[in-house]
Order: C-alpha cells, then sequence, then structure tokens
C-alpha cells in the first residue's frame, strides 16, 4: 500500500471529525465521522459551511475565530462550541483548529472536532441538582433561623452578622464563590446547638457561673450532631463544630490547634468573635469595635490566624462592607488602620 493511500484510509476511519475549510468557511474535505456528526450524507455535507453547521448564537464568534487564523492574526487553537445537526439537533462540540499554509500563504484551516454532548449534558445535569439542592439548603436555613427566633431572637441576629463578617473576609482571602457559600452557610446556623440550652441560660442578665459556662460550651458538638447527617458538598457541620477552636488549643469543643482546624473554622471564629464582642449581650453591653479589634489583633497567630485577622481589618477598612453593629456605630476606618 502506499504511503498516501494508507494515511487517507487512516484519516477516513478515525474516530476524530476532522476537516479542512478554505478561507470562507467551506468544507474542502472532511472525514466519514465529520460528516456522520452533523448527520449529513457526503454529497450534502459538501454544501454546508460554517454557517450552517454552527449553532446560530456561536456562529458569530467561530466566525471571527475563523477570520483571525486565515488572516495570520491570533485566535484560540482550542475552543468549545455548539453545531446543528442536519434534524436540528443541537451538539456540544471541542475544536482544536489550525491554519494551512502553502507556498502562497495561508490557504484555509484544518480542524478536529470532539463531541462532548454526553459530557454537557451530564453537566448540565449537575447544576440543575446544585441548583435545587441550593433552594433546599436556603429552605432549611430559614427553618432553622425560626426555630432559633423563637427560643432567642438575638442569636439569629448574631448568626446572620457573622455569615455576613466571614462571607466578606473568605472573599478577601481569595476563596471560591461556591467556597464562601458554603461558609456563609455554616454562619447563619452555626450556633444552632444553642437550641438545646435552657433559654433562661441564654437570655440571663448576670454572668454565666462556671457549670452555665460548660453547658453554653457544649453547643459546638450539639450543632454538629444535629447536621452531620445533612448530605451537604461544604463542610458545614465540621465548621460549626470547630468555629469555637483556637490555634494554640485553648479552644472548644475538642481542643484542636494550628492546621488542625479548618479555615472556614478560623475565618468564622474570628467574624464570631468580632460581632460578639461589638454588640450587646444579655449580661453586658457593647465592649465597643475598638476592644474587638484589639482582641484579634493582639492575639492574632497565637489564638487567630494571622491572614484571617488580616482580611477582617482590611474588609472593616472598607466603607463598601456595610456591615452595622446594633446599639454601636460602623468601625472607623481611621481606627482600624492604626490596628494593622
Amino acid at each position: 500500500m502506499k504511503a498516501s493511500n494508507f494515511y487517507k484510509d487512516l484519516v477516513e476511519e478515525a474516530n476524530i471529525a476532522i476537516s479542512v475549510d478554505d478561507r470562507e468557511g467551506r468544507p474542502k474535505y472532511f472525514n466519514n465521522k465529520y460528516a456522520s456528526t452533523f448527520g449529513y450524507p457526503p454529497g450534502e455535507m459538501e454544501k454546508q459551511s460554517l454557517r450552517t453547521l454552527v449553532h446560530p448564537a456561536d456562529v458569530e464568534t467561530v466566525l471571527n475565530y475563523h477570520q483571525e487564523r486565515v488572516s495570520g492574526n491570533d485566535a484560540p487553537s482550542r475552543y468549545e462550541t455548539r453545531g446543528i445537526r442536519k434534524d436540528g439537533t443541537v451538539i456540544y462540540l471541542e475544536v482544536a483548529a489550525a491554519p494551512i499554509r502553502d507556498r502562497s500563504g495561508i490557504t484555509g484551516t484544518r480542524a478536529y472536532l470532539f463531541d462532548i454532548s454526553a459530557r454537557k449534558h451530564l453537566e448540565n445535569k449537575q447544576n440543575s441538582t446544585l441548583k435545587t439542592l441550593r433552594k433546599t439548603t436556603g429552605t432549611m436555613v430559614q427553618v432553622i433561623e425560626r426555630m432559633l427566633e423563637i427560643r432567642d431572637p438575638y442569636t439569629v441576629n448574631h448568626q446572620q452578622r457573622v455569615a455576613d463578617l466571614a462571607r466578606a473576609i473568605a472573599t478577601e482571602l481569595g476563596l471560591s464563590t461556591d467556597r464562601v457559600d458554603g461558609l456563609r452557610l455554616a454562619g447563619l446556623i452555626h450556633d444552632i446547638g444553642k437550641i438545646a440550652i435552657p433559654a433562661e441560660i441564654l437570655s440571663k442578665p448576670t454572668r454565666l457561673s462556671e457549670v452555665e459556662l460548660q453547658l453554653v460550651r457544649t453547643h459546638p458538638k450539639i450543632g454538629y450532631d444535629l447536621i452531620k447527617s445533612i448530605d451537604l458538598p461544604w463542610p458545614v457541620a465540621m465548621t460549626v463544630l470547630q468555629h469555637h477552636e483556637r490555634l494554640d488549643g485553648s479552644g472548644y469543643p475538642i481542643g484542636i490547634s494550628g492546621n488542625e482546624i479548618l479555615l472556614e473554622a478560623k475565618i468564622l471564629g474570628v467574624a464570631d468573635v468580632v460581632e460578639a464582642m461589638s454588640s450587646h449581650r444579655p449580661y453586658r453591653p457593647s465592649l465597643g469595635m475598638a476592644k474587638a479589634l484589639e482582641e484579634i489583633s493582639q492575639k492574632s497567630g497565637v489564638l487567630y490566624d494571622q491572614e484571617v485577622v488580616e482580611a477582617c481589618l482590611k474588609v472593616l477598612q472598607q466603607n463598601g462592607f456595610g456591615f452595622r453593629y446594633e446599639g454601636t456605630p460602623a468601625p472607623n476606618p481611621e481606627a482600624v488602620q492604626k490596628l494593622q
């Protein structure tokens, strides 16, 4: 067999759609896989072009890529687009394209097409499932908030403010949007375990006794036990369990330290301290924002993660954050700057 025939047969029988298009985007050559991908018999395939084979919403972009490529300019060599089969079915394609040259210059392009429809349909299904999960999770959080509000309105307001601050800190640290969403959810329910604490202790107008304090300190473990069986795509239960743990191991309920603590829990812990100290409690008035910032600044690297503290201070400097504490003014950017 001649080499030319061998390579021709190899291309013809390849399981990859291959075409050679002229400068106008018409297929001058295509293999069997290319024709079958679009559902045309060879005689009809020859009459097609990028304008008829590419989805109307994508055709302008693909034609621009083609024109840039045949003009010798930079264009993506690999990209995803949608195609239209003869019967109107939409297919998803990954395209690898490159210019073809001869002595006269660029005469057209060669393209390799991979049908990724199955993968795209799976991704779309997963996205739909995730959307449903987010909606269900949101409803679950609302139910939990209502339950807590009946027992202790302060806890609900506290959780909402902590969630907002934690989200801002995580965003400042560059965490992914998905990870930030999970952290905000943990913030919204991080004190859910207090539902098992007697209401008279939660609303006690004087300082708690040692026995009462130890009882309150069980709330992270109770919260963890309540939500650990819920199948979530984020480490919400573990974040709730660890949000009172500290770098030096002096926290509770487990007493873990350093890198044993999730980053989400470190962020939530700082946000929790700042909100709690700067807000009114049943047994004391607000200690003020200055005291809260002094606490996390002085104990940065000891109790609290240094990068998290720095991000928190930066967030509170930004006028666009909009975090407000009942009974106390918003943080003064100049005062925050002095602590950095």
